[in-house]
């Protein structure tokens, strides 16, 4: 959610069995600059599992990696931090993540599943979770810079 001017130029499949899962792609128009804004749900762990998930991710990155400017990626990836499956997000040359120490993002099981990473040329000047609603997972907020622009 965003206050900004947003327009939907994509909707990316994301291949694996199970529910349909889908990359949202859009444009947000801040200060005069686009920013590309990609959402993901990955599948969940069981019965699908890592398999799943890693394809899934492997799509994911050869999308954003193709973005014309800077770009956010965020979304529930259903795994943790260290899993195989985001280990192409923490290399630091794809993004950059803005929950380094793991904080938890799901209310029930207490693990961190939801993620936001940014272009490595976008810097994240504050992110948190902000544990209230009745969702499972719980909203992130964070407020990134890029160039002269600020959202």
């Amino acid at each position: 959610v965003t206050r900004h001017p947003a327009s939907v130029t994509a909707a990316h499949r994301l291949r694996g069995p199970g529910e349909p899962r889908t990359l949202l792609e859009t444009s947000v128009e801040i200060n005069g600059s686009a920013v590309k804004v990609f959402v993901a749900h990955l599948a969940a762990g069981w019965p699908l599992g890592a398999g799943t998930r890693l394809a899934q991710t492997a799509a994911v990155a050869e999308i954003v990696s193709a973005a014309d400017g800077p770009f956010v990626l965020l979304g529930d990836f259903n795994t943790t931090p260290g899993s195989r499956e985001l280990r192409q997000f923490h290399s630091g040359r794809l993004v950059t993540s803005c929950f380094p120490d793991r904080s938890p993002t799901h209310r029930i099981l207490r693990r961190c599943l939801d993620y936001l990473f940014v272009a490595p040329d976008i810097a994240i000047e504050e992110a948190s979770v902000l544990r209230t609603g009745p969702s499972d997972p719980w909203p992130l907020v964070a407020r990134i810079r890029w160039g002269g622009s600020e959202a």
